[in-house]
């Protein structure tokens, strides 16, 4: 390894401080070569290209070079010290001390973290419910309606009268807080339909009987625990003032309706294609359930510190995720970071979670020497390019080109490999006990 000395302490949990001594000889190797690269690509004026003496070079390019040369080394010596020390370390690396003079030998303190050793044991014969795909008729008949919903014209209300059940108003909304208006001043447009919705019942109740000109208002309180932080607990009213009304006008349901979608030859044939989708749906809730069953008990089951590192990383992909969604809602975007800022504690606990599944899950792999192969990947890819709507050729393509989401895919499938594997082992029980 070619290093003089190698300290490695346990300061506590997952963190290891890492002293490390590099000899005075491969030190100045290093400087030697930095100012052999560096004499070919400057130009310094009075010398031709590539003959400007080192001592003129240390004098205008001496710092640059030795943080040059000490990031270098840092990179490569700590990489040995790893490997050679069975280090398994995850994360970036905070260096706490560094000191380089010439002629002499180089020393840093650098503090790594590392992953955790998980003892999985007693996996097997985990319980989960039983799987019972259902589809009723009832079902079905909803599913179409909200399929002609789709298709309905929308419709002003000619005649004078206040707002009814099933109407659709269209209202000018905003949000107050001590007086002062949340978001955009004079407030969103937004159209409401006005139907059983257990989310908007109270805003739904308060409109009916309301005519076009009016506006309600709502008082409204922020809970305690809210994840914007400046509004908890806080008093507020929700401003509503209804712009107009109107109304859908649903598609007759017959066999033209069934060919309309594409597809459908006739009402029965699109019946039958919304009971496949619906089967489908309902496997992979069921699915999901039982995903979420097995994790509460390995959650249980194994506790162990996990890398906060880790957790920082899955933390960063959750708040991508709303920035996203909330791009989505057409949500400015200055507005939206500062919002998913204040949100980004109460994710923490989620993001902790994540990564100690995740740890499970690859345990569990590791033990039962479960890998991911080409088939594997294959069939994963083909499932993003049907969910995203793209050419498989197109996601191979993005895979194939960025190798660290490529890892990250794997790591995916090998972890429903896992599942896949606790599931068969699993004992079923009645659902519900």
């Amino acid at each position: 390894m070619g290093l003089v000395k190698v300290e490695i302490e346990n300061i506590g949990g997952l963190k290891r401080r890492v002293k490390v001594v590099v000899p005075a000889e491969r030190v100045a190797r290093e400087v030697d070569k930095a100012y052999h690269d560096l004499r070919k690509s400057v130009r310094v004026k009075g010398f031709r290209p590539g003959k400007a003496p080192r001592f003129i070079l240390e004098r205008y390019y001496g710092q640059q070079v030795k943080e040059h040369v000490m990031s270098q080394l840092i990179e490569e010596t700590l990489e040995e010290v790893i490997r050679d020390n069975g280090l398994d370390a995850v994360g970036g690396v905070e260096v706490e001390e560094r000191k380089m003079e010439p002629g002499q030998e180089m020393y840093y303190v650098a503090v790594v973290e590392v992953m955790p050793e998980i003892q999985v044991e007693g996996y097997e014969g985990l319980e989960i419910p039983e799987q019972e795909v259902k589809v009723t008729e009832e079902k079905i008949d909803k599913r179409i309606e909200e399929i002609r919903e789709l298709f309905a014209r929308v419709a002003d209300v000619e005649e004078e009268r206040p707002v009814q059940e099933g109407d659709l108003v269209l209202c000018k909304m905003r949000t107050l807080v001590d007086g002062e208006p949340l978001g955009p001043k004079e407030g969103e447009e937004r159209l409401l339909e006005i139907k059983e919705r257990e989310e908007d019942e109270r805003l739904h109740k308060s409109l009916i009987g309301k005519r076009p000109g009016e506006t309600l208002e709502i008082p409204r309180r922020f809970p305690d625990d809210y994840k914007v932080a400046s509004l908890a607990g806080k008093e507020g009213k929700l401003e509503v003032k209804v712009i107009s009304i109107k109304r859908k006008i649903l598609p007759e349901l017959n066999d033209e309706f069934a060919k309309r979608l594409g597809e459908y030859e006739n009402l029965e044939a699109l019946r039958a294609g919304v009971r496949r989708e619906l089967e489908e749906e309902e496997r992979r809730r069921l699915e999901e359930r039982t995903r979420k069953r097995l994790m509460e008990q390995l959650l249980e089951k194994y506790d162990f510190e996990v890398p906060e590192s880790l957790v920082a990383e899955e933390l960063e992909a959750i708040m991508n995720s709303v920035r996203r969604k909330m791009a989505v809602y057409g949500i400015d975007r200055g507005d939206a970071q500062g919002f998913v800022e204040q949100m980004r504690e109460s994710y923490r606990a989620e993001a902790r979670k994540n990564v100690r599944s995740s740890l499970i899950l690859r345990a569990i792999a590791q033990k039962e020497k479960l890998e991911v192969t080409e088939s594997h990947l294959r069939k994963a890819m083909a499932r993003i390019a049907r969910e995203t709507g793209r050419d498989l050729s197109e996601v191979e393509r993005i895979y194939s080109s960025r190798e660290e989401a490529l890892e990250r895919l794997k790591e995916s499938v090998l972890e429903e490999l896992a599942l896949d594997f606790l599931r068969q082992k699993a004992k079923m029980v009645a659902s519900g006990a």
